[in-house]
């Protein structure tokens, strides 16, 4: 990876978290911005933004906003 690479995890539910949270921080993944994407239609973003908060992670909570506009 390149410093200016993003990464971007596409999660589904709290194993899919565990996975992503775990991955970021036994790989010391800094200096880069790391995505973490809910599929709204099983996972709600307001609790991936809890697990976000509740574990203080410094990654972003990218939202499909055409999904959110219902512009599909």
């Amino acid at each position: 990876m390149q410093p200016q690479d993003e990464l971007k995890f596409v999660l589904t539910d709290y194993v899919d978290y565990v996975f992503a949270r775990d991955f970021v921080q036994a790989h010391k993944i800094t200096g880069r911005t790391i995505h973490f994407s809910p599929v709204s239609s099983v996972l709600p973003p307001e609790i991936l933004a809890e697990w976000l908060l509740k574990d203080g992670l410094r990654v972003k909570l990218s939202l499909q906003l055409h999904k959110l506009l219902n512009l599909r």
